[in-house]
């Protein structure tokens, strides 16, 4: 039932951002360095999050992958 309401909740924003013109209509330009500094000031503790998941998910991958006892 989760990925339904979630894939509902794309389409249905896919949907107004068709009818407001497409994405060209509020894109902006955004450097590298932009990305940059934003994920490593102010987004510090989301980066950090993600990076110990994707290490678990590492971690569990090599474990359940490997063969033997």
């Amino acid at each position: 039932m989760v990925p339904l309401v979630l894939a509902g909740l794309l389409a249905a924003e896919l949907g107004r951002t068709m009818l407001r013109g497409g994405p060209q209509a509020a894109a902006a330009t955004i450097t590298p360095q932009a990305v940059g500094i934003k994920l490593f000031t102010t987004d510090l503790a989301a980066v950090e999050l993600a990076s110990m998941l994707l290490l678990a998910g590492l971690v569990a991958a090599f474990h359940l992958g490997r063969r033997g006892p």
